[in-house]
């Protein structure tokens, strides 16, 4: 079982701080978490977060979802990009029900400037197992690390797709408008979803990057 009931997820390499839960109603407030493993069996502590949160109920009116539209989950993921695909794939390995909502790499392919190429190498890749990698990506294709650094955009995101298909994972085309929390409900966090859903989860990891 997952030691905290909600973490949020942000790249940066080589913390060693042990993670705090956040036990509160979101709101415009920065939490920060840092993350080593304590336990090999929990899915989240090999990540460092911090993440500035966004007040719930924006001034978009989210409607409550009936019954037959609720979704109910041990830990729910929020965010697609490279971070939420590979905790989603650690949380598939160790067996923890889950469900990722977001759009698969949405940032990376909205925002990242055509013909970018990344700082990190190809030992920055996404699988905390080590198994599906960039250089095993790379060597499915006939090539070498060093035919492909430094990583081009379109090779990175090529790489995301190859490794969301190798892990299988399956992701909710569905951004969250509103994230509660009630102590008192056995999945005490509830996310209204734009797409009309609602989902209920027993812990939540924020991994929507930067």
């Amino acid at each position: 079982m997952l030691s905290v009931s909600i973490l949020v997820v942000k790249a940066r390499r080589g913390c060693r701080r042990v993670c705090q839960p956040v036990h509160h109603h979101i709101r415009e407030d920065v939490v920060e978490a840092y993350c080593v493993s304590e336990d090999a069996n929990q899915a989240v502590t090999w990540l460092f977060c911090s993440f500035s949160l966004v007040r719930s109920g924006t001034s978009v009116e989210v409607k409550e979802c009936s019954d037959h539209a609720e979704r109910k989950t041990d830990l729910l993921i929020v965010g697609a990009g490279p971070f939420g695909l590979a905790m989603a794939a650690y949380a598939k390995h160790l067996g923890i029900e889950h469900l990722i909502v977001g759009k698969s790499m949405g940032f990376w392919k909205a925002n990242m400037p055509k013909g970018m190429y990344l700082r990190s190498a190809c030992d920055w890749h996404l699988d905390p197992l080590n198994v599906d990698t960039i250089e095993k990506f790379v060597g499915t294709r006939g090539l070498s690390t060093k035919d492909v650094e430094p990583l081009s955009l379109e090779f990175y995101l090529s790489y995301a797709q190859w490794f969301q298909e190798q892990k299988q994972v399956s992701v909710l085309p569905a951004l969250v408008w509103k994230l509660d929390w009630n102590e008192s409900e056995a999945f005490p966090f509830r996310a209204v979803m734009d797409n009309g859903e609602n989902v209920v989860a027993k812990f939540v990891v924020v991994a929507v990057g930067f």
